[in-house]
């Protein structure tokens, strides 16, 4: 610019000439170019001393060309004409200019873009791509940070995909956060699936439970977009932060559009990629290995056996399906193969793996399991299938064959063979057995059996017997409700936990019988209690999903609450998280019932990951309860933290009441309460007590 200066000078005459540029926040940043004596000397659009003339491009200002003579001088016309026309030279000089830089910055969008479509057509791996969308969108606006994050549709959690200039402490801290309409922008955007625009996150309410992460790293702003798949399902958001508070101009939102486009195509190809890979090798139905994969795995693991540290090959076949397929049907026993198959895996250590080899056959390759692990093992198995199952009154078993080898001479084939013939041993032993591929097989029963056979009796027997759990207010310590808690004393197996007592009692039909007592007698001993305290105090029972299916359900509950003169609102009905997706239409009719009758609808162990938080919107749930495994991390643990936040947000949102179960130290109940519980229970608010211990509970009892 400075030959503009120069002739516009020596034109005029004037002892000095200079362009000034304005800065970016609109105050002149000083002389760009200059010639002559200046230094010192403030411009005035009225000073005698000098004479100015704007720069424009497309109308905004962006400087001023001016003349300067410090002695004062009358300017003539010709200095004017001679100004002005210096002016709009420099004037299409900076437009040139910054169209050469637009389309610079345009053309390596156009590069940024294309290198992303191919990574994606060569398939690469996800990470990559994402973090070259991200290095694109910085490259294009350094004063940006772009950061992918994707969401887990299971548990609603977000997890970093990218984001190669952000702190590394930042992307620790979001991986695992639980979406909610406040928790920060982009667990916001992911909830909502809209565009969320912080633009100072320091005031910001949806960061309030979080904004120390941020801050502590240096940020100032975000803009979040959802990232959708075709179907409108959100696969993630699309965020880029500032280090200073601003709102975004018409070209970000045309960046976060755009790039989220593309981002949700890297990741819908990925996905695709993945299932067809997973495909080749895996179980249609359930997902489980498939023989290919359990014989490279079997083949493997006996390459590497020795002596001391054998291969155990489980032969798990279940019992009766096909008698269940002729009376239930295909797709429900699909169902029911679908979760064997589930339970099967989860009851496996490390370095085990389970398969599907065709109809009602799974396969466990165990590496460096001798015989008396294999054994136990395969009994873990055995309860582990003879849990209660959807879609099924009947008692699922299965039988197992097991079979060991210790070296890579045995055959893989022979060996799979030699526990498919133990396996039959087992059926003709009576079923739920296991049995061993040698001379002395070993069987053994299911321990899941024996306590549904016991169970039938146990009450007759006097050896069910009812305790009771107080919960806590964590502001003030006093217990405002109990849970009754069954007791199952089993002479043969000994104490039986309230979880296992439902699930053993739904499955062998005597659920309802017995639900139907710990109504009455818990309804009958609250309410003496709350007439004797003069305060209406909280009873907390769980329910089954066999329960709320049986006919006139609602109407039982009523009559109880009438006949032992206990409030409805005293009454919470605790259904677990775990059993909403087997609610149908006519559970979920008998919880909209009970609710309509006033009785409190409680979600219990919120948080462990098979609900979606919009089930706190479609059913009538007033209260929710975190899993205790949750809380057993508090504080310290940031996923566990997250998730509590999360639940508790997202169950306030809701109007519902939270309580955190687990206590068990002061610290987590002071945690708890800083994140949103009202409630707390666990050991720290007492052991359960008898109904005859109740009134000792209570020393403040309040229950809205």
């Amino acid at each position: 610019m400075e030959r503009w200066i120069v002739a516009l000078r020596r034109r005029t005459g004037a002892p000095a000439a200079a362009l000034w540029l304005l800065g970016e926040d609109g105050p002149a940043l000083g002389a760009f170019a200059a010639e002559g004596e200046i230094a010192g000397h403030d411009l005035a659009p009225d000073d005698d001393a000098s004479l100015g003339a704007p720069v424009l491009v497309d109308d905004e200002l962006l400087g001023e060309v001016a003349l300067v003579d410090p002695g004062g001088r009358a300017w003539s016309s010709e200095d004017r004409r001679a100004l002005d026309e210096t002016a709009a030279a420099v004037s299409t000089e900076l437009a040139l200019r910054l169209a050469r830089r637009e389309a610079e910055r345009a053309q390596q969008l156009v590069v940024a873009h294309t290198n992303v479509h191919d990574l994606i057509a060569r398939a690469a791996p996800l990470p990559e791509v994402l973090h070259a969308i991200t290095e694109g969108i910085e490259r294009h606006d350094p004063s940006l940070l772009a950061c992918v994050v994707l969401l887990d549709p299971t548990s609603s959690t977000l997890h970093p995909g990218a984001g190669p200039s952000l702190p590394g402490s930042y992307l620790d801290a979001i991986d695992g956060v639980v979406i909610g309409p406040n928790i920060g922008a982009c667990g916001t955007a992911a909830w909502s699936g809209e565009l969320v625009i912080s633009e100072d996150i320091s005031t910001d309410p949806k960061w309030a439970s979080i904004r120390r992460v941020p801050m502590e790293a240096g940020l100032a702003s975000c803009w979040s977009m959802p990232v959708k798949a075709p179907g409108g399902d959100v696969l993630g958001t699309l965020a880029l932060y500032g280090r200073s508070p601003r709102s975004p101009l018409p070209e970000h939102l045309e960046l976060l559009n755009n790039w989220a486009r593309v981002v949700g195509i890297a990741i819908e190809r990925h996905r695709a990629t993945e299932r067809l890979v997973h495909d080749a090798r895996h179980d249609s139905l359930t997902g489980l290995a498939n023989r290919i994969v359990l014989m490279e795995a079997l083949e493997d693991a006996l390459a590497q056996s020795r002596s001391d540290a054998p291969v155990a090959v489980l032969f798990v076949d279940v019992d009766g399906l096909k008698r269940l397929n002729d009376r239930l049907g295909h797709d429900r026993t699909d169902r029911i193969l679908r979760e064997v198959a589930a339970r099967l895996s989860a009851s496996l250590p490390a370095g085990c793996l389970v398969g599907r080899i065709g109809g009602d056959e799974f396969v466990v390759v165990a590496k460096g399991f001798d015989r008396d692990a294999a054994g136990v093992l395969a009994i873990d198995l055995l309860d582990a299938v003879a849990k209660p199952l959807p879609g099924a009154d009947d008692v699922i078993t299965a039988s197992i064959g097991i079979a060991l080898g210790d070296d890579a001479d045995v055959d893989a084939i022979e060996l799979l063979r030699e526990a498919d013939n133990a396996m039959y041993a087992a059926k003709r032993s009576g079923r739920d057995r296991c049995a061993f591929y040698d001379g002395g097989q070993r069987v053994r029963s299911g321990r899941r059996v024996g306590l549904q056979r016991e169970l039938r009796s146990a009450e007759t027997r006097g050896e069910v017997s009812l305790a009771y759990d107080p919960v806590i207010d964590l502001a003030s310590c006093a217990v405002v409700a109990v849970e009754v808690v069954p007791r199952w004393h089993s002479p043969t197996y000994g104490e039986v936990g309230a979880r296992e007592l439902w699930k053993i009692a739904d499955e062998v039909g005597s659920v309802v019988q017995l639900g139907a007592r710990v109504l009455r007698e818990s309804c009958e001993a609250i309410a003496a209690l709350s007439e004797q305290l003069g305060s209406a105090l909280g009873l907390a029972v769980d329910i089954s999903v066999r329960q709320l299916e049986h006919e006139g359900f609602a109407h039982a509950v009523h009559q109880v609450l009438v006949h032992s003169q206990c409030r409805p609102s005293q009454l919470w009905l605790e259904v677990d998280e775990a059993d909403l997706n087997r609610m149908g239409t006519v559970a979920l009719h008998a919880v909209d019932e009970l609710a309509g009758l006033g009785v409190r609808i409680v979600l219990d162990h919120a948080g462990g990951g098979l609900c979606s938080p919009s089930a706190l919107g479609h059913l009538p749930f007033s209260v929710v309860k975190l899993d205790p495994r949750l809380t057993e991390s508090l504080p310290g643990d940031a996923r566990s933290e997250a998730v509590a936040s999360g639940v508790a947000t997202v169950a306030g949102a809701f109007g519902c009441v939270v309580c955190a179960q687990g206590i068990d130290a002061d610290e987590q109940r002071v945690r708890c309460s800083e994140l949103g519980f009202q409630l707390g229970q666990g050991p720290l608010a007492g052991r359960a007590v008898p109904a005859g211990e109740l009134a000792g509970l209570f020393v403040a009892a309040a229950v809205s």
